[in-house]
C-alpha cells in the first residue's frame, strides 16, 4: 500500500511538471505572436 502512495506522488509531480512546461510553452507562443 505504501508503494502505491509513492507511485501516486511521483505521478502527480510528473503531471505538474508537464503542465508547467505546457503553460510556459503557451506563454512563449503568445509573446512571439505579439
Amino acid at each position: 500500500m505504501n508503494q502505491y502512495n509513492d507511485l501516486i506522488a511521483v505521478g502527480m509531480e510528473y503531471i505538474f511538471l508537464i503542465l508547467n512546461i505546457h503553460i510556459n510553452y503557451q506563454i512563449c507562443l503568445i509573446k512571439l505572436k505579439n
